[in-house]
């Protein structure tokens, strides 16, 4: 079985049970980015960056991930910096590199979802 499977405009991760937008949006800071994702509905989140780190291809690079149609846009997850939280971590798919910038910053959203939230 393929790891990603797209199926209209999500893409369904067989290996971690997350349904991902098949398209990001943006570029937005990081309280646009969460507004974004809660006026979604139905279960669709900012991912935290441990989830977002599972997209990443080492291996690779511009994208640096299987994904598909992923560009190389950095992308915000949900996750602050611990000692700062006018800071949010964020994946650079060009490379793999996984970082922290202030939440002013654009970067790019990909919002997910657990598997059982919505029946594809």
């Amino acid at each position: 079985m393929m790891r990603y499977e797209k199926k209209g405009d999500v893409v369904i991760d067989h290996q971690t049970g997350l349904i991902w937008q098949a398209n990001c949006t943006g570029p937005m800071d990081w309280e646009n980015a969460v507004i974004y994702s809660r006026n979604l509905g139905d279960g669709w989140r900012l991912p935290e960056v441990s989830e977002l780190i599972t997209i990443i291809n080492h291996s690779r690079y511009f994208p640096a991930s299987d994904f598909p149609g992923i560009g190389s846009e950095r992308h915000w997850s949900s996750s602050f910096e611990a000692n700062d939280f006018s800071h949010a971590w964020y994946v650079d798919f060009d490379d793999g590199y996984v970082s922290y910038s202030a939440r002013t910053y654009s970067n790019y959203v990909r919002c997910c979802q657990s598997s059982n939230q919505n029946k594809i």
